[in-house]
């Protein structure tokens, strides 16, 4: 039987992680002038109440977990990640929608680089350093850090 509510106590806690990274860009707006500040903290504030909310609503649930729910909350951190990372590209101007955001972040998060813009210049400074920390928190092994 897979515990649902542990797996999902324990990926709110790895939203949470991830709001934490995106503070960094997020300071860097507030000094930077620019229009990256909206898109950075609406990205910031969807992940910090998606992990504030399953670690607050499920916080008796914690357990030890299987391997079959090991695996799948490697898999659904992925997913998460991914998702709640694409969020600052998403609300911006520059990436038509969630399939473009949702690449970059991926192309970040596995270090793979790619991009679907032809000029990343075009980026606000506080979103190319966003788009280069992906890169480096993917890098560093996101699961083996958490």
């Amino acid at each position: 039987m897979i515990h649902h509510k542990a797996l999902a106590y324990l990926l709110g806690h790895f939203l949470l992680a991830l709001a934490g990274t995106m503070l960094i860009p997020l300071g860097f707006a507030l000094w930077e002038p620019g229009d990256a500040l909206q898109p950075l903290a609406y990205g910031v504030a969807a992940t910090i109440i998606a992990g504030g909310l399953m670690v607050a609503l499920l916080r008796r649930h914690a357990q030890r977990l299987s391997r079959r729910e090991a695996l799948l909350l490697v898999v659904g951190t992925w997913v998460s990640v991914c998702f709640f990372g694409s969020l600052p590209f998403l609300f911006s101007p520059y990436f038509s929608g969630l399939t473009d955001a949702f690449f970059e972040s991926v192309s970040g998060f596995t270090t793979t680089g790619a991009t679907v813009l032809d000029q990343v210049e075009i980026l606000p400074r506080p979103l190319q350093f966003w788009r280069c920390f992906t890169h480096w928190i993917g890098g560093m092994g996101i699961i083996l850090l958490g």
